[in-house]
C-alpha cells in the first residue's frame, strides 16, 4: 500500500514537471494489456488481461498464470483486472484480485484472493463478489483509518461508490462519490479517488478529477469542499454527520 502511494506521489510530481526536464526510459514493452501495478520494496507486479501477472525485479521479468476456480475470461477489454497485495505479502505471498469471468453473453465480476506459489500463482479464497465495482482496482484499507479489520476498498463505476469488501465477502459502501470512481488510494490521513463525470460535457472538455476524504469525511476537489457520509462505522460509531471515525 505504501508503494502504490509512492508511485502515486510521482506520477503527481512528474506531471508537474516540465518535458525536458522528464528522464523517461523503456524497462519492459510487448506487455500484454496491462491492468494494474503494485509494489513490494524493488518488486514490481502488474496484471495482465490474459490472465498472468507480470513480475519485475528491475532486470529480470517473468509472468506466471493465475490458476482460479472460475476461468478468466479474456475477452475484449475484460480480463484479470485489479490486483492489490496484501499488506503482510513479504511473508504471506498473498494477494486480491479482481476477475473478469463468464461468457461474453452472460459476464460477471469477483474478487478473489490469491497466493503466489513456485510456477503460478493459487487461488485461496472465493466468494468475495463486488456486484457493483466494474473498473477493477482496489486498495487496502488501514484498519485503524475507518474499519474494523481489514477491508478491501474497490472502486465502482457504475455505483459512483468507493465500496468496502471485507474478507468475509461482505460488501458495504464506504463513500458516495456520485461520479463514475476510475481508482481508489488510500494513504495514512486520507482517501484519494480519480473521478469522471457519469454524462459527458457539452463542450467536450473533460470533467474529470482527483478528490481526497478525510478522516471525517471532507472531500476537496477542484469544486467547493464536500461532506460524504460513511455507510459503516466500525467498532466505535458515531453519527451519520461526523463522517469517517476517528482511528482509535
Amino acid at each position: 500500500m505504501a508503494a502504490k502511494a509512492a508511485i502515486w506521489r510521482g506520477l503527481l510530481m512528474a506531471a508537474l514537471l516540465p518535458l525536458a526536464a522528464q528522464a523517461q526510459e523503456t524497462v519492459l514493452e510487448g506487455l500484454d494489456y496491462p491492468w494494474d501495478i503494485e509494489a513490494q520494496g524493488e518488486v514490481i507486479y502488474l496484471t495482465e488481461k490474459g490472465g498472468t501477472i507480470g513480475i519485475f525485479d528491475g532486470e529480470n521479468f517473468a509472468r506466471l498464470p493465475v490458476e482460479t476456480s472460475a476461468p478468466i475470461l479474456n475477452d475484449g477489454g475484460g480480463g484479470l483486472l485489479g490486483l492489490a497485495l496484501r499488506p503482510d505479502f513479504a511473508q504471506s505471498r498473498r494477494a486480491v484480485v479482481y476477475q473478469h469471468m463468464g461468457t461474453p453473453e452472460d459476464r460477471s465480476n469477483r474478487v478473489i484472493e490469491i497466493e503466489l506459489g513456485n510456477d503460478a500463482w493459487h487461488e485461496t479464497q472465493d466468494g468475495m463478489q463486488a456486484p457493483l465495482a466494474h473498473s477493477g482496482r482496489g486498495t487496502w484499507a488501514p484498519s485503524g483509518l475507518a474499519w474494523e479489520g481489514e477491508r478491501l476498498l474497490l472502486a465502482s463505476l457504475r455505483s459512483g461508490s468507493v465500496l468496502s469488501v471485507g474478507t468475509d465477502g461482505a460488501v458495504s459502501e464506504a463513500l458516495s462519490l456520485g461520479d463514475r470512481v476510475r481508482d481508489v488510494l488510500v494513504t495514512e490521513d486520507h482517501v484519494y479517488a480519480i473521478t469522471t463525470n457519469r454524462s459527458p460535457r457539452r463542450d467536450g472538455a473533460s470533467d474529470d478529477r482527483m478528490i481526497r476524504a478525510s478522516r471525517y469525511g471532507i472531500i476537496s476537489g477542484r469544486h467547493e469542499p464536500r461532506t460524504y457520509i460513511v455507510r459503516e462505522t466500525c467498532h466505535d460509531p458515531r453519527p451519520p454527520d461526523q463522517g469517517l471515525p476517528h482511528a482509535s
